[in-house]
């Protein structure tokens, strides 16, 4: 499998990637599924560099013999021994009786280290190369020679030793420091793979009221964004409530999450996403959503009211994947309304659609209802249709009479319905 390295604060490590479901085994960072990439380019210039290097000392050792004859009226040369020696230190010229004894060297390292170096200018400007890897040598002299030895010592030869010799040793030391800077390119621009999905999801639960006191964007286009105020239930749609027709509206039958509190919005936020999952056991108040392109885009919608109402604006289209509540759901959209092939009807014993520019349904995908057929108090508008579209409306009553309220449209209008019509506005 592929392996990377994944670094955090204050560490780095290399891991196996070895789920092939999350990741390819290409080594290209292009090569992640569900990766997002990038690069990052250093500042041109940069060199990775470590010095090493070594001071060597070189002891050199002389010796000569100074002699003067016939008791002393006689030199082999004009020059002291102390100034010919002077003069061997100072034009490095061989002179006369000088004879070189031993020479030997050693060397102690100097002290190493890795650094970054920037070559577009400055100290380090004499180090720049395209090259990736690139050594560099020097040897500099350190200071001049040093005598660190003298001894002088005397003798005679020659007829009754008329010849008198002035022998002297002495030690020259030379100093030099050797460098070693190797150096590799850190200018390259850098890979980066982020372990995870490019459209993560987001969910937000409590078990019992939850408040949107600020704005939720997703991250990716699919990304889905999940609202719970259920008990045991992380959101999605009831499944099964207490159908409308029970007139008793007490029982509740939802698959899980039967207990719970409200999802309350505040005003002027919004989830900006393009697939939202609103799931509430009381409400859902200041609902507020929009689709991640406006109201160019779509929103897949899911809403659930299980023990109360549901009131929720979109700026997009919607595409309505489960809707229901117990009492009053009103979705509202300034895009098309439609009901997604597949999903159950919407649901709940008084139903409102308001699309300020566009349309409710189609004529070939008409949106099912099933809303309430007997009003709860003196409203009769508790168990009713209600519908308002800039274009055209398409709604079909699922099970028993469709109880129409208010029904405005742009374009034409059309409803069925599994039993017959009631007129569900308000006498007079």
């Amino acid at each position: 499998k592929g392996t990377r390295t994944v670094y955090t604060k204050g560490s780095a490590r290399t891991i196996s990637l070895s789920h092939e479901n999350a990741f390819s085994s290409n080594t290209n960072l292009s090569g992640w599924s569900n990766v997002s990439t990038t690069s990052y380019a250093p500042k041109s210039g940069l060199r990775y560099a470590w010095a090493e290097g070594k001071k060597t000392t070189t002891k050199t050792t002389y010796e000569r013999d100074d002699v003067k004859g016939g008791w002393g009226a006689w030199n082999r040369n004009d020059l002291d021994t102390d100034d010919k020696i002077k003069n061997f230190l100072q034009t490095q010229n061989d002179v006369e009786g000088t004879e070189l004894k031993e020479r030997s060297s050693g060397s102690v390292p100097l002290p190493s280290g890795a650094f970054i170096m920037d070559t577009s200018g400055g100290a380090f400007a004499g180090y720049a190369s395209p090259e990736f890897y690139r050594l560099d040598y020097s040897s500099v002299i350190q200071g001049s020679d040093t005598v660190t030895s003298y001894t002088q010592w005397t003798s005679t030869s020659g007829f009754l030793g008329c010849h008198h010799h002035t022998h002297t040793r002495w030690t020259v030391e030379r100093g030099s420091i050797q460098t070693y800077v190797h150096s590799i390119k850190a200018d390259n621009a850098i890979g980066i793979g982020f372990i995870g999905y490019e459209n993560p999801n987001i969910a937000v639960s409590g078990q019992g009221d939850v408040n949107l006191n600020g704005s939720i964007t997703a991250v990716g286009a699919s990304s889905k964004v999940s609202v719970s105020a259920r008990s045991g239930n992380a959101g999605g749609y009831i499944g099964s409530i207490a159908h409308p027709l029970d007139q008793s509206g007490q029982a509740v039958n939802a698959e899980s999450g039967n207990s719970g509190g409200s999802i309350t919005q505040k005003a002027g936020t919004t989830i900006t996403a393009n697939n939202v999952d609103l799931s509430a056991y009381k409400n859902i108040t200041g609902g507020s959503v929009t689709a991640m392109d406006g109201s160019s885009g779509t929103v897949i919608l899911d809403i659930a009211a299980v023990a109360g109402s549901a009131n929720v604006n979109v700026t997009g289209n919607v595409a309505v994947n489960g809707a229901s509540a117990r009492d009053h759901l009103r979705l509202e959209a300034d895009g098309d309304i439609a009901l997604n092939s597949g999903a159950d009807p919407i649901e709940a014993r008084r139903i409102d659609l308001i699309s300020t520019g566009g349309s409710i349904g189609t004529s070939g995908q008409t949106i099912r209802v099933k809303a309430g057929q007997t009003p709860t108090g003196q409203d009769p508008l508790t168990a009713s249709v209600n519908a308002s579209a800039a274009g055209d409306i398409n709604l079909s009553q699922t099970e028993g009479d469709m109880r129409v309220g208010t029904v405005k449209a742009g374009g034409s209008v059309s409803l069925t319905s599994a039993g017959g019509f009631v007129d569900a506005l308000p006498e007079g």
